[in-house]
């Protein structure tokens, strides 16, 4: 009689994709806030700085009396805002939001898999794993280059997403 579950190896490599998935899924997400919090940051420091210098500015009679610490703010501004336009920051978000949002696409599949793992024999458990598995690593292949790496983020993903997936198979 042909086995109509998938071996537990299966079952192994499935549930660890899945949950790779979700972790990385959960990084890109929380990447994506880090990344929008910092660029915010970086412009509104850029602004106070650039608007101390010009009421100063504004106030002084004429810009040769302006005291040597408001010349090194005026500085220190267009050096931030010449760096925030210039800054691939923009870019690394929107790239993070496309990866994340084709890893949501895919945890949809994962999880469609595993809910399958049961009822479908091995073999095409097998092959529907591969092919996802090739899917998400075609995703994050380029994203070390295009987004940077923070432990503290990538620490907090996989701690929830092994937190998550522990307490949805306890309930299974």
């Amino acid at each position: 009689m042909e086995r109509q579950q998938a071996t537990p190896e299966t079952l192994k490599l499935v549930w660890e994709e899945m949950v790779g998935n979700d972790r990385m899924r959960r990084y890109y997400s929380y990447l994506i806030k880090h990344y929008q919090a910092w660029n915010r940051r970086l412009r509104w420091i850029a602004a106070i700085l650039a608007s101390g210098p010009l009421i100063a500015f504004l106030y002084k009679e004429n810009f040769d009396n302006l005291d040597t610490s408001v010349s090194i703010v005026f500085f220190a501004a267009a050096a931030l805002n010449i760096w925030l336009a210039e800054s691939r920051v923009p870019e690394s978000i929107a790239h993070c939001l496309d990866i994340h949002r084709q890893l949501s696409r895919l945890d949809v599949e994962w999880r469609d898999l595993w809910a399958s793992v049961y009822h479908d024999r091995d073999d095409v458990v097998r092959s529907k794993w591969k092919d996802l598995s090739n899917q998400t690593a075609a995703v994050v292949s380029e994203a070390p280059s295009k987004a940077s790496y923070v432990k503290r983020l990538a620490s907090l993903s996989e701690k929830e997403s092994y937190e998550y997936w522990r307490a949805a198979s306890a309930q299974v």
